[in-house]
C-alpha cells in the first residue's frame, strides 16, 4: 500500500518546523472526517478515537470488552467528559466464546490470516459492527493507520532501541505495504459478513502523504511514541489527559484475548494424536 507515495517523496526534505506541521495536520485530520451521513466509531477512549469523535459531527461511539477491560473504563470516561455519546457492551466469557468462533469462521472462509492477533482484534470489529448495524449505522470508523503514520507500535523501532531516522522512516514504510494483508483483509472480510463499510480516516491519502514527510524524531523517540499527533490533538482542544493517554491493542484492552489464547489452545490440544 502506497508504494507508489514512498517512490515520489523518497527524495523530498524532511519537515521539521512544528508551527508548520501542527496547523497543516490538523487541516488535514479534520477534513479526513468529514461525512454526510451519521457514522459509527469504533471506541476505547484512546487518542486515536478520541480524535476521530472530536473531530466528526453526527456520530454514535461504540465500545465493548469483557468485564473490566480497560477500554470500558477509558472509554466510559471520555465520553462522559466530552459529552459525548456512547453505547457500551459487556460480555460474558461464554459470549465471548461465541464471538471467537464466529469471527474465526469468516476469517477461515474469506482465506485471513486466522492468528491470536486478527482474531482478537476481529472479534472487538465484529462486535462494534453488530451494534452499529442494530442502529441502522452503515459506516463504522477505525483508526487503522495512525500507528503506521506516527511509529505507534514498538517493532516500529525494533523494540524501543533503535531511533535512527531512515531507519524509522523504512520501518514505517513497510508497515503500510504489510497494511493489506496484516489488517485491512481481516477488517473487510468481517464488514462484508454485516453488509457495511469500515473507512479509515488515517489512510485518507491526503494525510499519509503529508505525515510521511514529517521528521520520524517528531513521531518516536525513547520516551514517547505519536508525539505529533498527541501535540496536534491537544492543538485541536482534547484535553491532555487524553491526548496522552498510553492504550493497549484493541485485543488486549477488550480482554478478548484471554477468551482467543484459551480457544486457540483448546482447538491444539483437540487436535493432538491421543496415545
Amino acid at each position: 500500500m502506497f508504494e507508489d507515495l514512498k517512490e515520489q517523496l523518497k527524495e523530498k526534505p524532511y519537515i521539521k518546523d512544528k508551527d508548520l506541521i501542527i496547523p497543516t495536520l490538523a487541516k488535514l485530520l479534520k477534513s479526513s472526517m468529514v461525512h454526510t451521513k451519521k457514522v459509527a466509531i469504533a471506541f476505547s477512549g484512546g487518542l486515536d478515537s478520541c480524535l476521530m469523535a472530536l473531530l466528526s459531527k453526527d456520530f454514535m461511539l461504540y465500545t465493548v470488552g469483557l468485564h473490566g477491560s480497560q477500554d470500558i473504563e477509558y472509554a466510559r470516561l471520555a465520553a462522559k467528559t466530552m459529552n459525548w455519546p456512547i453505547k457500551i457492551k459487556e460480555f460474558t466469557i461464554d459470549e465471548a466464546k461465541l464471538i471467537v468462533e464466529k469471527v474465526s469462521g469468516i476469517l477461515k472462509e474469506k482465506s485471513a490470516k486466522l492468528n491470536a492477533i486478527n482474531l482478537g482484534v476481529g472479534c472487538v470489529t465484529y462486535s462494534v459492527l453488530k451494534m452499529a448495524k442494530e442502529d441502522n449505522i452503515q459506516v463504522v470508523l477505525a483508526g487503522l493507520g495512525s500507528e503506521d503514520l506516527f511509529a505507534g507500535y514498538d517493532w516500529h523501532t525494533n523494540y524501543r532501541t533503535e531511533y535512527e531516522p531512515e531507519k524509522v522512516q523504512e520501518t514505517l514504510w513497510r508497515s503500510f505495504h504489510d497494511l493489506d494483508e496484516r489488517d485491512l483483509k481481516r477488517d473487510s472480510s468481517i464488514a462484508e459478513r454485516f453488509n457495511m463499510v469500515i473507512e479509515t480516516p488515517f489512510l485518507n491519502r491526503s494525510l499519509v502523504e503529508f505525515c510521511m514527510q514529517i521528521h520520524p524524531s517528531l513521531k518516536v523517540t525513547s520516551e514517547e511514541k505519536k508525539i505529533i499527533l498527541r501535540e496536534t490533538a491537544l492543538n485541536l482542544g482534547l484535553p491532555r489527559e487524553f491526548a496522552y493517554q498510553k492504550r493497549r491493542a484493541a485485543q488486549y484492552g477488550s480482554r478478548f484475548d484471554k477468551v482467543v489464547q484459551k480457544a486457540m489452545k483448546d482447538a491444539r490440544n483437540s487436535s493432538a494424536p491421543t496415545v
